[in-house]
């Protein structure tokens, strides 16, 4: 009985093998996708304890999203800060009197991340200015304008005019003087920064004023 056992259990192995069939698969073999480019033209504006990055891509082709990453020291453990899908971001809140290294990596389907742009360099600061020492009011056109900036800013270019048009750049000094338009009422002066690494400022500086030239009268006596 054993033995007619053994015999059927050989026979129905050998018939399992004979009836086993390989199909060949039909995909393609599949590649690891390639490595995304790193952003290029990476510049950074400076605003009072912020920063705005801008940067482009070469190409586009699979890139989803942006990841911005700093750091302390050029060298150091990068941290995340922000994603983005747009090609530029705003980071807030920067420590003043102090240098961050930022780098944008582009990001594929999947989370996979690129190649990291080169750092670029960032040093925080205050920046403000203020009209004839943030004075409500002026009697005269002729203001001084205090400007509060980083140490090393090379240039500024005051204006009424929030986009600057036909102004130039002037050498930097802690105070310029000022010509307001003319015509009485609220007046506003902006101003914009180069430091000596080159960056710049990104949202204008401001700041406010009145111009009265008349000289009201309360009331009359007559003696």
């Amino acid at each position: 009985m054993r033995k007619t056992f053994i015999l059927i259990l050989t026979v129905l192995l050998l018939l399992g093998a004979a009836c086993e069939r390989y199909v060949d698969s039909r995909d393609p073999v599949r590649s690891l996708p390639e490595e995304l480019p790193a952003p290029t033209n990476v510049v950074v504006a400076l605003d009072s304890q912020s920063v705005t990055l801008t940067w482009d891509v070469v190409d586009t082709a699979g890139v989803t999203r942006f990841r911005v990453y700093s750091s302390e020291s050029v060298n150091g453990t990068y941290v995340l800060r922000d994603t983005t899908t747009e090609y530029s971001i705003t980071l807030t809140s920067l420590a003043v009197n102090r240098t961050y290294y930022f780098t944008v990596a582009s990001v594929g389907a999947g989370g996979i991340e690129g190649k990291r742009s080169d750092p670029i360099a960032a040093t925080m600061g205050l920046l403000s200015i203020a009209i004839k020492n943030n004075d409500e009011f002026t009697n005269s056109r002729n203001v001084t304008i205090q400007l509060n900036s980083l140490s090393g800013t090379t240039n500024v270019m005051l204006s009424e005019d929030s986009l600057f048009t036909g102004e130039v750049w002037e050498p930097f000094s802690l105070s310029k003087s000022f010509l307001l338009s003319q015509g009485d009422g609220l007046k506003t002066v902006y101003a914009k920064f180069i430091f000596s690494d080159g960056t710049r400022t990104g949202k204008p500086l401001s700041d406010q004023i009145t111009l009265d030239t008349r000289a009201l009268i309360d009331s009359v006596y007559f003696m």
